[in-house]
């Protein structure tokens, strides 16, 4: 959404453009209308089509190599930087044989953000409600990534009538019940490997997460302003977020299938500005002939 100062700047503009606009055949203002764009990104005051978010396969690979790099950096320990490194390379390979051999997949799923999501309690049932109703076809293909959490209540056996499982037995214990599981090394990068995971997947690939990503986000934004701005965009056309109430445990948000950004149309004559709650400013021009 639109930063407040940046609306009721683009507001005052469209004002004086009002009062100081003078044609001598014409008399042209502003026509400001409170609005919402349909599924499909039209507006429903003016009728115009809002342009989606497209992204190059060149910005697709300079960002999937970007977060390569950030993963491989960021893994760097206090033990040995060649130790951090080599454990990130090992990571990365395991997942994309993972991707190669099970992928591309439909959804990837932020583990602990679900399983800990709402009451801030690990609950294992979280997972699987979120993956029943996104199979609910039979046909999604699922991967889960997290940390060790996802499988320690299998290890030791707080579930599956009190037997202890090694890790193997968990991660099979999941793919039984139709979940591909990545368990990675380092909690702190769980978002550069969601991100990177689903760019390998493919396109058509949702990351499920209600996460913000803040932290790295302005951490990019610090070193490369014109990657923050293709991740940005990324993640708009690509995340899938969650709202739970008592009645319904999962109420999924897809992204829109328009960039949900201030857009000027081609002739300059029509702005929409994205304000709160899934609502538009249509800003459009009118022209009076005498």
């Amino acid at each position: 959404a639109v930063h407040v100062y940046t609306l009721f700047t683009k507001l005052r503009w469209f004002a004086n453009s009002v009062y100081y606009c003078r044609a001598p055949a014409s008399d042209k203002h502003w026509n400001t209308a409170l609005t919402t764009v349909s599924d499909k990104g039209v507006c429903l005051n003016c009728d115009a089509q809002l342009p989606p978010i497209i992204l190059s396969k060149k910005q697709i690979d300079m960002l999937c190599a970007f977060i390569m790099k950030e993963i491989k950096q960021a893994s760097v320990s206090s033990r040995t930087a060649a130790w951090g490194r080599q454990v990130a390379t090992s990571q990365i390979h395991t997942l994309s044989k993972l991707i190669a051999s099970k992928g591309p997949f439909h959804y990837i799923i932020d583990g602990l953000n679900v399983a800990y999501g709402g009451d801030n309690r690990f609950r294992f049932n979280k997972i699987l409600k979120l993956c029943e109703k996104l199979n609910k076809n039979k046909d999604a293909r699922i991967l889960v990534i997290g940390g060790y959490q996802l499988i320690r209540h299998l290890i030791v056996g707080t579930v599956n009538g009190g037997r202890k499982m090694t890790k193997q037995e968990a991660t099979q214990h999941y793919a039984s019940l139709g979940i591909h599981l990545f368990i990675k090394h380092n909690r702190a990068l769980d978002d550069l490997y969601l991100i990177n995971a689903t760019l390998m997947s493919g396109g058509s690939t949702l990351l499920v997460s209600n996460d913000q990503f803040r932290d790295h986000l302005h951490h990019i934004a610090s070193c490369d302003p014109a990657m923050i701005r293709i991740l940005k965009q990324w993640l708009l056309s690509s995340q899938v977020k969650m709202l739970s109430d008592k009645k319904s445990p999962f109420t999924l948000l897809y992204p829109p299938s328009y960039a949900t950004t201030v857009h000027l149309d081609s002739s300059e004559d029509c702005y929409h500005i994205p304000t709160t709650n899934h609502h538009w400013l249509c800003v459009k021009r009118v022209i009076h002939y005498d």
